[in-house]
């Protein structure tokens, strides 16, 4: 993706209300960039600021995210503008951890699996279920995949909409860039209408502009089209 565009992050959340965003990409000329933003909510006001910890100031995020470039020789100056924020979701903005253990569990005992622990289930989460399937068990059966998915979403579909705990400072990131003007969407191997209804549950569905998930693409992520789709709607 050309810099300056779209903007796509996996957050590294620390203390609430820091996020840190990070970005490595090539410009229309070929150059090598990365890019670190830290962006920072506070609690009362919601009021977005880029903090540049090379010079050490913040400054007010109006509407597209100034990034501060930097190469090998250290930062260039200046700022890249972004039009669009798209976010991951899984361990980005929330966890599900739990209700897709529990999915990971029925689906896999319901085919004659042990039940998986928990830090396995997490060491597959991000991928494709049909993927995550193959990965615990070497099974590539096309059926038996599509028969995992039924049995996980028998039990993990409900249980994400309840129970989807969103990392603190979250909700204040998404509603303060849409309301400073930003374009959000969310870019995810989750069922698009999942992340809807988590977002609806916590009243930020209209904090997001778009989501983008597994069902509404040919080739989900890694595959870029998700990306694609996003940049040619918004």
């Amino acid at each position: 993706l050309e810099v300056g565009v779209v903007l796509y992050i996996r957050l590294v959340h620390f203390a609430p209300p820091l996020w840190c965003l990070h970005y490595t990409g090539k410009t229309a000329r070929g150059q090598t960039l990365a890019a670190d933003c830290f962006l920072w909510y506070d609690r009362k006001t919601c009021v977005g600021t880029h903090h540049d910890a090379s010079a050490g100031t913040q400054t007010p995020a109006q509407g597209r995210i100034p990034m501060h470039p930097r190469n090998a020789n250290g930062w260039t100056g200046g700022n890249i503008m972004f039009k669009a924020v798209c976010f991951d979701f899984d361990y980005t903005l929330g966890d599900c951890t739990d209700s897709i253990v529990a999915g990971f569990v029925h689906g896999l005992t319901g085919l004659g699996f042990p039940a998986p622990d928990r830090e396995t289930v997490r060491g597959t989460i991000g991928y494709m279920l049909e993927d995550s399937y193959t990965m615990l068990t070497g099974d590539r059966d096309p059926d038996r995949q599509a028969r995992f998915r039924a049995l996980f979403t028998e039990v993990a579909r409900e249980r994400q909409i309840r129970e989807t705990i969103l990392f603190p400072g979250a909700p204040e990131l998404l509603r303060g860039l849409r309301t400073r003007g930003g374009r959000t969407a969310i870019v995810s191997t989750k069922r698009g209408d999942t992340i809807e209804l988590i977002l609806e549950s916590h009243g930020l569905r209209d904090a997001v502009e778009m989501v983008v998930g597994s069902a509404d693409v040919k080739r989900p992520k890694p595959d870029p089209e998700g990306l694609r789709t996003v940049m040619a709607r918004l």
